[in-house]
């Protein structure tokens, strides 16, 4: 196991802006959940300096490697992050120039919170989907 094994599993294609909300939550969720203990032990890999690494490689936990900032910071109208799932679970953003304590807590080491606010967060994106198809 290995970074290359870890990223197959949880970072398996990179983000792109034209993705839905809830495909860009799933994306950030299973991200986040790579970062849980048991999965950085499963694949031999570490999370440091807000990266999960190994001596080879890395990626790092910002907003180029999230799928919500790219779905939602590219609206790019005067408050991007209101606009994020996980905004509205936690009230507060992850970066929008600032990093925040959801974003801190995670990236030093204690994904735990931010995985349990994604997975609020794609129930709350999954029921707006199915609303609009009704």
């Amino acid at each position: 196991m290995s970074f290359k094994t870890w990223k197959a599993e949880f970072y398996p294609k990179p983000p792109n802006k034209r993705t839905t909300a809830v495909e860009a939550t799933k994306h950030s969720l299973r991200k986040w959940e790579g970062a849980l203990k048991k999965n950085l032990k499963k694949h031999s890999v570490r999370f440091e300096d807000g990266a999960v690494q190994d001596d080879d490689d890395f990626l790092a936990f910002d907003g180029s490697s999230c799928a919500l900032c790219l779905r939602f910071y590219a609206d790019l109208d005067s408050e991007p992050c209101m606009r994020c799932p996980l905004f509205k679970v936690v009230g507060y953003g992850c970066g929008c120039g600032e990093e925040s304590d959801i974003y801190i807590d995670a990236t030093e080491g204690n994904p735990k919170f931010m995985v349990a606010a994604l997975r609020k967060a794609l129930r709350l994106v999954q029921r707006k989907s199915v609303n609009r198809a009704d």
